[in-house]
């Protein structure tokens, strides 16, 4: 079911450091397939739909994330302040650029059987770093939400959402934001999974349950680019905690 989209007054640190409160999803230390030539470099193929787990969803589990990669050409994510094959931010497979929340989705995917959602927006971000911290900003402090061309129309089948997504300027980024607007989790149980450069949580988890006032949302954990050579090891460790795993 989609909500009528209402205005969210959303908190913000205006004098952080990128790498703390900015585009959180896209800064970080090398990677370890530096030596892919920038063409090489391509998107994952991404469905605009939920991507249904094939051995089933014992838990009744959506994991809906947003991650910049997906969300512009990764060939072109390239500056003079900024190169794509020396982010932490991107893991780099096979000629694919994966962003930080879509490696956490996916394992959380593969160790609970869940399904996959991702946050995609009609209109890409600029493939210039600078260009989409400006917009990011912006969208946030104008409350501008983005289209999206990526909806769950029905959370029936699901008793827990897992929301996997970069801290942007202290707050949800805006495609984050516009998801929650339309989809009505009331009834359901949300967990919030934050990367950051070491902004955390911030004022997110504040965010979802004033846009979702009928589910009851939780902290998940946060993860920082510094940590995301542990990331599955943290991951695991949580979803024992919360016995999800098959």
């Amino acid at each position: 079911m989609r909500k009528k989209v209402l205005g969210l007054a959303c908190a913000m640190m205006m004098t952080a450091f990128l790498t703390a409160c900015g585009i959180s999803d896209i800064t970080g230390k090398s990677s370890s397939s530096g030596n892919l030539s920038q063409k090489e470099l391509t998107n994952p193929t991404v469905s605009a739909s939920v991507v249904h787990h094939p051995q089933g969803n014992p838990h009744k589990i959506l994991i809906a994330y947003f991650t910049y990669p997906e969300n512009t050409d990764a060939k072109a994510i390239h500056s003079d302040k900024y190169d794509v094959m020396s982010s932490a931010s991107l893991k780099v497979k096979d000629g694919v650029a994966v962003g930080n929340n879509t490696v956490i989705a996916d394992y959380i995917a593969n160790q609970t059987g869940g399904d996959l959602f991702s946050i995609l927006t009609e209109k890409p971000y600029p493939t210039s770093y600078e260009e989409t911290v400006d917009q990011g900003k912006a969208e946030i402090q104008n409350q501008e939400l983005p289209a999206l061309k990526s909806h769950v129309d029905d959370l029936s089948g699901y008793d827990t959402i897992i929301l996997v997504y970069p801290n942007w300027w202290s707050a949800l980024p805006a495609p984050v934001q516009s998801f929650l607007k339309e989809t009505d989790m009331s009834g359901k149980q949300v967990y919030a999974i934050v990367t950051s450069g070491g902004s955390g949580f911030s004022d997110t988890i504040q965010n979802i349950q004033q846009t979702e006032p009928g589910a009851s949302v939780h902290e998940g954990f946060a993860l920082h680019h510094k940590d995301m050579d542990k990331a599955e090891e943290m991951t695991q460790h949580w979803l024992n905690q919360m016995e999800f795993t098959q």
